[in-house]
Order: C-alpha cells, then structure tokens, then sequence
C-alpha cells in the first residue's frame, strides 16, 4: 500500500461499497512533532492510495467510515472537537459540528445517500450518548439519555441499513465506577 508523510501511521476504520471500491481511515504523525492527522486510504481494486483529509494539518484521526458507492463516503473522528469528512470522488470536506464541548464521533453508518448516523462522545451536555443524523448536508442531534444511575456514557459503533433503524452500540459508567453495555435504537 502507499505510505502517508510522517514516520508512523495507523488504520482503525474501513467500508468497501464493492470488490474494487474501499475507503479506510485512521491516522498518520511525524515522530518528531509528535502530532497526529488524518489519514484516508483508498482500494481501486489493485493498490491502495492516499487521499489527502479536509483537516489535515488540524491534528486529531478519523475512527470510521461508511461508503455507499466509490468516492462517496462519510468519515467522522475529532481535531480536539467532533469531525466529520464527506468524499465527492478524491475530494473530501471537513464539517465541525458545533455545541458539542470536547467530543469525539467514533462510529458512522449510511443507510442511503444524505441518510448517517454518527456515534460518540461529548462532554456538552453532560448525561447523554452523542447522535447526529444527517439530512442532505445538514448534521442535527438526537442524543438518548444515559441510563438511569449511570454517570457517563458512549456510543462505540452504529449500524444502519437501507430503510431500516439504526442500531447503536457502546458502554456507559455506573455511580460505582463499573462499566455497562448499552444499545441504542433510532428510526
């Protein structure tokens, strides 16, 4: 495969739409800097490529992908704040969603074009497992609360297939520091 600038790098999320169509993402960073940024790797079918992140340069990682066709993707992580990159062909922007404090997205999936559901943490407001639904270029909240006697809690990964609801996964903390699974559901 091809091999980003940087000294060390790693892949943490990956969505293939076809044999010959994959999307992976992670991060890259330079040992002597010491940061991190964004990395994209795309499969044409016979070798991987690197597509240079809308936010590279910002610092942070993407953690995951969903990709309903070639060069249509949707990629979320954090830059410090929650991140979400979507592809047009090679070309991918960066859209920070705002309110959200210190968050980070850690799980995406696409039912249908214009049609996610992004997973993860935030620390604003506090109480809640993160959720953003998109609508076209639009990104709105639908958070659930945590369960009750619970002190925080996370979304991991989603799930949405076509027409269908999403389902999400993660874990939330107990009042007596023990950790729980929970599971999410969204129509």
């Amino acid at each position: 495969g091809s091999t980003p600038p940087g000294s060390h790098s790693r892949l943490i999320g990956v969505s293939c739409s076809s044999p010959t169509a994959c999307t992976a993402v992670g991060w890259f960073g330079d040992m002597a800097t010491a940061g991190n940024d964004p990395l994209v790797e795309v499969w044409n079918g016979s070798t991987w490529a690197f597509q240079t992140s809308a936010s590279q340069g910002d610092g942070g990682q993407l953690n995951s992908v969903s990709c309903l066709a070639a060069g249509s993707c949707v990629a979320v992580g954090s830059v410090g704040a929650a991140l979400i990159e979507t592809s047009a062909g090679s070309t991918w922007t960066a859209t920070l969603p705002s309110g959200l404090g210190q968050a980070s997205l850690t799980g995406v999936s696409c039912g249908a074009k214009d049609a996610c559901l992004a997973v993860g943490t935030a620390t604003v407001p506090a109480g809640t497992l993160l959720a953003l639904r998109s609508a076209g270029d639009t990104w709105t909240r639908q958070d659930a609360p945590v369960p009750k006697g619970a002190t925080s809690g996370q979304f991991d990964a989603v799930s949405c297939p076509p027409g269908g609801r999403c389902v999400a996964v993660g874990s939330f903390a107990t009042t007596l520091g023990q950790s729980e699974p929970v599971i999410g559901e969204q129509s």
